[in-house]
């Protein structure tokens, strides 16, 4: 993530869903690095004993994210948003250039997420999808991403797909 952010230098990233925030404040210090660029995070901050929680486990309600985030100096390069992806979708008229999903996991929740936010990549920018290879079932239910990722094939002709150890991440650029 962050050297395709060094590459494509992008304005604006969103980040949907991290359980302690890894991979935005990967991308928040790729656009500090670069002296451009904002993250905007979205996280429902759900815990472990909610539906669909997806291993969330509540972190995003119990610690101050520009607290969090300050410990890596990386605080104003990141928004954090805690609520769903559809509630941030319906406030946020906002195009990006970069989108990272890694939020509802369920085949349903993904594909909302992708139809969602797809409009709201810019042509020529990337759409991350992580757990591309996981299958069976999780406490939130049946692990869905593998099955959307298969029929983006069919639709987007071209995607790269990187197995790192059993989780994989899915990359597709936007060129129409």
């Amino acid at each position: 993530h962050y050297t395709l952010i060094n590459l494509l230098k992008p304005d604006k990233i969103l980040c949907i869903g991290s359980q302690k925030g890894y991979i935005p404040a990967i991308c928040a210090m790729a656009c500090r690095d670069n002296g451009k660029g904002m993250v905007d995070f979205v996280d429902a901050g759900k815990n472990e004993y909610e539906p669909n929680s997806w291993g969330g486990i509540g972190f995003w309600k119990k610690t101050s994210p520009k607290k969090h985030f300050s410990l890596a100096d990386i605080e104003m390069y990141i928004n954090t948003y805690v609520m769903n992806s559809e509630q941030f979708s319906e406030m946020s008229t906002k195009t990006y250039g970069y989108i990272y999903i890694d939020g509802d996991h369920s085949f349903e929740g993904v594909s909302h997420d992708y139809s969602m936010f797809w409009p709201k990549l810019e042509k020529g920018g990337i759409m991350c999808f992580h757990d591309i290879t996981l299958k069976g079932k999780a406490d939130s239910g049946e692990y869905g991403v593998w099955k959307l990722w298969k029929r983006l094939e069919s639709k987007h002709g071209y995607k790269i797909s990187i197995i790192l150890r059993q989780n994989g991440v899915g990359i597709l650029q936007k060129n129409d």
